[in-house]
């Protein structure tokens, strides 16, 4: 998901994090399991986000099993965009009526279900794939769609099956699996048609791998 125009992460985390106001700061730290304290200001939660980061990172890097996100959460950066015109401002995430604020360039944990409305953001730009020609006076053009926001997740951990918020109905934290598992595969985030016609490819194989084990 990277490319030369995008940087990670913040070096220092609290540019990243400039624009965020202290509810939200708030919210983050409760998300990562930081105990913050009555008197805390800004530049508390900033240097607790950061630690805490670092600690996440330290275990991931240790392979240590042992995980502090909560049921239906996923640990992840956005990449910040090193156009020199980018403001990099943080992303708000609207769901259902509710409004999530996202940092860039600095790990953050968010719920499953904006997770997947950031996946969804799109931007479709026009370009110039062949110049014109005697032929083809105006040349020809095509439509790309990239992502708008660009990310890579680190950990995901889905919601438990007893949760209170997890509903039967409620599918998008099982399709964003869905599709980070196909995107592992294919190495981008799949449209609709890519899951499917993956998901069809993949059951062809256990089908062929079920009854090669039959025949053996």
């Amino acid at each position: 998901m990277t490319n030369d125009k995008l940087t990670q992460t913040d070096e220092s985390g609290s540019d990243a994090l400039s624009d965020v106001s202290i509810a939200d700061l708030r919210k983050y730290a409760k998300m990562m399991g930081i105990s913050a304290q009555r008197d805390w200001g800004v530049a508390d939660y900033v240097a607790a986000i950061k630690a805490q980061t670092e600690a996440a990172k330290f275990t991931r890097a240790e392979g240590s099993n042992q995980s502090t996100l909560p049921p239906g959460h996923a640990r992840l950066t956005i990449f910040r965009d090193s156009a020199p015109d980018s403001k990099n401002s943080s992303i708000p995430l609207g769901l259902n009526g509710r409004l999530f604020t996202a940092p860039r360039g600095i790990e953050i944990v968010m719920p499953l279900e904006y997770v997947a409305v950031l996946a969804d953001a799109k931007s479709t730009y026009v370009k110039q794939k062949t110049e014109a020609s005697a032929n083809s006076p105006m040349g020809e053009v095509v439509e790309e769609t990239i992502q708008s926001y660009p990310f890579q997740v680190h950990e995901v951990r889905p919601h438990d099956k007893d949760s209170k918020f997890r509903s039967q109905l409620d599918q998008r934290g099982a399709n964003y699996l869905r599709r980070l598992a196909c995107r592992e595969v294919i190495g981008k985030w799949p449209t609709t048609g890519e899951l499917l016609e993956w998901e069809r490819e993949l059951r062809q194989q256990k089908a062929v791998d079920a009854h090669l084990a039959m025949k053996n």
